[in-house]
């Protein structure tokens, strides 16, 4: 038998900043496959002083790298002289709100751990898939390779309530790992991050309730895909392209055609993002995700009212028609 324990603490960006901090020697390097959430970044270096090393990947392969992609990334990271400890993973995707091919996930799990590395798979928003003909979602917790040893060893799941149920405020984070020797430090080091007992109170006795919480998880998915269609659907009436989703509350959007016809550039890409704020729109510039051209945005639309959506698509489109 193996050791299996979920630890809690204040979030999963607690939960992250303590778990490399236990993995990870000064300026080590943490493998991340772009287009990325921008806040790992902080999640890596504000205490840690851990390098990212961003792994750009293409449209071809669904934005999520090949096993020789993982390996490009790590031998140029060795010659410049950093240790590459760590695969860091989300699945389903922020920013792309897509779910990983099961395969592709399994291969650059198996390639991590067969390299070494430490994996952390980001399974915040596990609850929140809606869309059809999406990959099946599996979970690093799940995956099998050629050394049952080192997946039981080398591969941990994060996981927190502030998405699917909706409760960032109560900063509830948990690790799911089955290597004894990390849980324990992370225990340890957890001390300063721990969840107050009444809100952990709180936090049993709603999981507990497994018909409202099944109900509850239902209805979110349908809400969710609700919002999405509406604003799907108001995109391409207007003509505004994306990268369909259908998982997390996200939607990469493609402004390219709203750049200069020349060779744009990431300070082109800016001044779009200011111009679109000055209109009351908000997303998130691709440059900031870590995208590998100018032009894309991360949408973030389940906190808005669906019936706002039409009104977002035409003040998008008025840019490319510009």
């Amino acid at each position: 038998m193996f050791a299996c324990l979920f630890l809690k603490t204040l979030g999963v960006g607690s939960t992250l900043d303590t778990l490399f901090h236990c993995l990870c020697d000064d300026s080590d390097g943490v493998l991340l496959p772009g287009p990325l959430y921008p806040t790992f970044i902080n999640d890596l270096q504000a205490r840690c002083n851990v390098a990212p090393i961003v792994v750009p990947t293409c449209a071809a392969n669904d934005y999520f790298p090949t096993v020789e992609d993982l390996e490009n990334a790590a031998n140029r990271t060795e010659s410049r002289g950093t240790d590459p400890r760590v695969l860091l993973l989300t699945n389903p995707s922020n920013p792309l709100g897509t779910v990983a091919d099961p395969v592709a996930y399994a291969a650059a799990i198996s390639w991590a751990v067969e390299r070494g590395l430490h994996v952390v798979s980001d399974e915040i928003y596990a609850c929140s898939i809606f869309g059809d003909g999406l990959n099946p979602f599996v979970s690093a917790w799940d995956v099998e390779c050629s050394s049952r040893s080192a997946i039981e060893q080398q591969v941990h799941v994060v996981y927190g309530l502030a998405k699917d149920f909706g409760v960032s405020g109560l900063r509830v984070g948990a690790l799911a790992s089955r290597n004894a020797e990390l849980l324990e430090l992370h225990s340890n080091l957890g001390y300063f991050s721990m969840i107050p007992n009444p809100i952990q109170a709180q936090v049993a006795e709603i999981l507990n309730d497994k018909p409202w919480v099944r109900e509850f998880l239902q209805s979110n998915v349908t809400a969710l895909r609700n919002s999405y269609e509406q604003l799907t659907a108001a995109l391409d009436r207007v003509g505004v392209p994306y990268v369909p989703g259908g998982a997390s509350m996200f939607l990469w959007v493609d402004l390219r055609g709203a750049l200069p016809s020349r060779r744009a550039e990431w300070e082109d890409e800016r001044a779009l993002f200011e111009r679109m704020c000055e209109k009351g729109i908000l997303l998130t510039p691709g440059q900031d995700c870590f995208a590998e051209e100018p032009g894309f945005f991360r949408a973030c639309w389940a906190a808005s009212p669906p019936e706002a959506h039409a009104t977002a698509a035409e003040r998008i489109a008025s840019f490319l028609e510009e």
